[in-house]
C-alpha cells in the first residue's frame, strides 16, 4: 500500500479551510449552488483544456456539451467565491481518498490552487486565468470522482466478473449536483457499502495497535480451561469488538465462549467454541490486512447494480452460501457446494426461469473425456452401474447423459437460468458434503444443501406447488420441467469481506485468489 500520511495531512489542512470558508459564507444570498454569474469560458478555451489535459472522448464530449448547455457559466466558482456545491463535492472527495487509497484521482495542482482559493482573502477576478483551469480541473475530477467512487476504479470485466456493471448518467447527475442535490441522493450505491465504509473507518482506528502475535502453543482451550493464551485472546477480542468486556482474567467463562464463537462465525471457522490452531491463525491477521480486504470488497460493491427487484437470489462463492430475499428482507438461507478452483463457479447475474424436477444430466463433453470414458476403460459396466445411457454422438465422442434418479449427479432438482457457463443450481446426492465448512468439489455449478426449500421459495406464486408435491415430483423418475411465472434474478457473487444482518464485519478465505488479482489493479504499490 502506498505511503499517503503526507498527503492526507494537507487533506485535514483543507478541511478546515473550508470549514471555515462555509461558517463566513453561510446564509450569503449569493452562495448560489448553481453559480450562474458572470464568469465564463469561451469554447477555445474549454477545446484546449480538453487537448492539452488528454481527456477522453466520452468525457470530453460530457464536459463540452455541460458548459454549452449552460452558456459557457462556470459551475464552481462564481464573482466571491468558490460555490457551496464546490466546498461540497471537495468534502465528499476528500473523504473518499481518505478510505479509499485510490490515487488515480489525486491532483496535486488542483490540490493547491483549491487551498489558495479557500482563503477568506482570496481575491476572486474574471481575469484571473488560473479560475479557468480550476473551473474545468473541478468538472473532470468530479465525473472521475463519480466513476470511480460509486460504479469503480476497476473495469470488472477484466477481472472476470460478469454481473452486468452499473451504468451511471454522469451527466445528468453532475447537473443535478451543481443545481443543489446531494450525491447520497441522486447516485445509487449497493446498500451494504455504507456499512462496510462504518466497519473500515473503526479499523482504520485500530491500524496503529500494533500487537503481537498470539503464539500458538499447540493447546486446545475450551470452556472452563485456564491459560496465558486465554487471557491474551480475551484482550484481543475486546478491542476488536466480540467481547464486550475483558475482565483481564486467564479463566475460559462462558462469556468469553460467546465472545469466541462470534469470532469464529465472522471468520467462517467451526462454530465450537475452541481456541486451537486455525483460531489463533485467524486472530493474528494483522488489521491492515483487513482494511485491505474490505477495501478491495468495497470496490466490488460500487460495480454492483442497484437491484430493486422485489424478490432475488444471491450466491456468495467464497461463503458457500446462498440468500433469498422477498422486498429486501432475507426469506432463505442454506449452504451450498461451489466450482474447485480448478473449475472456478463463474460470476454473472441472470434469471431464474425453470425448475426441472427428476431432471436428465446430460453430461459435458470434458467430463465425458476426462471421466466417463477411462471409466468405462476400466469397466465395460460403469454406464449401467451409474445409471447413464449414451443417445448418440457429437464432435467424435459419445453423447451420454444420466437418467433420473437416486444416482443422478444433479440430484432430485435443478434451477435453470440459461447461460454462457452452462452453470445452475441443483440438489446433489452427496450431502455428506456440506458437513465440510469449505465447499469446493463441483464442476462449476452450485449444489444446494435445501432443495426444496429454494423450490418452494422460486414456485410461491404458484400455490399448486406445495412442498408436498414438489418433494412428488422431485421422486417420480420422469423429467418434468415447470416455468418460473415470475423469473427471479439471481446474482453469482464473490465477497470475501461483507457486513452480515447482524451488523458484524465477516470475512472468508479468498478462493479462487480474486483478491488477489483485484488487489494488484485497485492499490497502488509503486511509491
Amino acid at each position: 500500500m502506498p505511503n499517503i500520511s503526507k498527503f492526507y495531512t494537507l487533506i485535514l489542512f483543507l478541511a478546515f479551510a473550508f470549514s471555515d470558508a462555509i461558517g463566513q459564507t453561510a446564509g450569503d444570498a449569493t452562495m448560489l449552488p448553481t453559480a450562474r454569474n458572470n464568469f465564463r469560458l469561451d469554447a477555445h478555451q474549454l477545446a484546449g483544456f480538453i487537448l492539452d489535459e488528454q481527456i477522453d472522448s466520452c468525457k470530453s464530449a460530457l464536459i463540452t456539451k455541460f458548459y454549452t448547455e449552460r452558456d459557457y457559466q462556470y459551475a464552481w466558482v462564481n464573482e466571491q467565491r468558490l460555490t457551496r456545491q464546490a466546498l461540497t463535492f471537495w468534502s465528499n472527495y476528500q473523504d473518499f481518498l481518505s478510505y479509499s487509497a485510490d490515487s488515480a484521482l489525486r491532483n496535486p495542482n488542483l490540490f493547491k490552487r483549491m487551498v489558495s482559493l479557500a482563503k477568506p482573502d482570496y481575491t476572486f477576478a474574471s481575469a484571473d486565468t488560473s479560475l479557468q483551469k480550476v473551473e474545468l480541473a473541478m468538472t473532470t475530477l468530479f465525473l472521475n470522482f463519480i466513476d470511480h467512487a460509486y460504479a469503480g476504479k476497476v473495469n470488472p470485466k477484466d477481472l472476470q466478473w460478469n454481473i452486468l456493471r452499473k451504468r451511471l448518467p454522469l451527466f445528468e447527475i453532475l447537473n443535478q449536483f451543481v443545481a443543489g442535490a446531494e450525491l447520497k441522493d441522486i447516485v445509487p450505491i449497493y446498500p451494504m457499502y455504507y456499512s462496510m465504509k462504518e466497519k473500515l473507518d473503526r479499523l482504520k482506528k485500530l491500524e496503529e495497535a500494533r500487537w503481537s502475535d498470539i503464539i500458538d502453543n499447540g493447546k486446545l482451550y475450551k470452556l472452563g480451561d485456564t491459560g496465558a493464551i486465554v487471557q491474551a485472546v480475551k484482550c484481543r477480542l475486546n478491542t476488536l469488538g466480540d467481547l464486550p468486556e475483558d475482565d483481564g482474567t486467564n479463566f475460559y467463562s462462558s462469556e468469553f465462549e460467546a465472545a469466541v464463537i462470534n469470532f469464529q462465525k465472522r471468520h467462517g471457522l467451526a462454530n465450537d467454541g475452541i481456541i486451537g490452531p486455525k483460531f489463533i491463525k485467524a486472530i493474528n491477521i494483522p488489521i491492515t490486512t483487513k482494511i485491505e480486504k474490505v477495501r478491495i470488497n468495497m470496490e466490488r460493491m460500487r460495480w454492483m447494480p442497484v437491484d430493486d427487484a422485489e424478490r432475488k437470489v444471491v450466491v456468495n462463492i467464497p461463503e458457500f452460501r446462498l440468500r433469498a430475499y422477498e422486498r429486501g428482507k432475507e426469506a432463505i438461507a442454506m449452504d451450498i457446494v461451489v466450482g474447485k478452483t480448478a473449475n472456478r463457479t463463474a460470476i454473472f447475474s441472470d434469471q431464474i426461469r425453470n425448475v426441472v424436477f427428476s431432471p436428465y444430466w446430460n453430461i459435458p463433453e470434458s467430463i465425458v473425456k476426462d471421466e466417463i470414458l477411462p471409466g468405462i476403460k476400466e469397466n465395460p459396466s460403469y454406464l449401467a452401474q451409474h445409471n447413464m445411457e449414451i443417445t448418440g454422438r457429437r464432435n467424435g465422442l459419445p453423447v451420454i447423459r444420466q437418467k433420473p434418479g437416486s444416482k443422478n449427479a444433479l440430484g432430485r432438482v435443478k434451477f435453470i437460468f440459461p447461460n454462457q457457463y452452462s452453470i445452475y443450481l441443483h440438489d446433489t446426492p452427496a450431502k455428506d458434503l456440506f458437513e465440510l465448512r469449505k465447499r469446493a468439489f463441483s464442476h462449476g455449478c452450485i449444489r444446494v444443501a435445501e432443495p426444496v426449500k429454494l423450490a418452494s421459495y422460486l414456485l410461491k406464486a404458484q400455490p399448486q406447488w406445495t412442498a408436498k408435491k414438489i418433494v412428488s415430483a422431485m421422486n417420480a423418475n420422469t423429467e418434468r420441467w415447470i416455468k418460473i411465472e415470475h423469473p427471479v434474478q439471481i446474482f453469482i457473487s464473490y465477497f470475501t469481506a461483507w457486513v452480515d444482518q447482524a451488523g458484524a464485519l465477516n470475512f472468508r478465505d479468498d478462493l479462487y485468489h480474486r483478491d488477489e488479482e483485484l488487489a494488484a489493479c485497485l492499490f497502488d504499490n509503486s511509491k
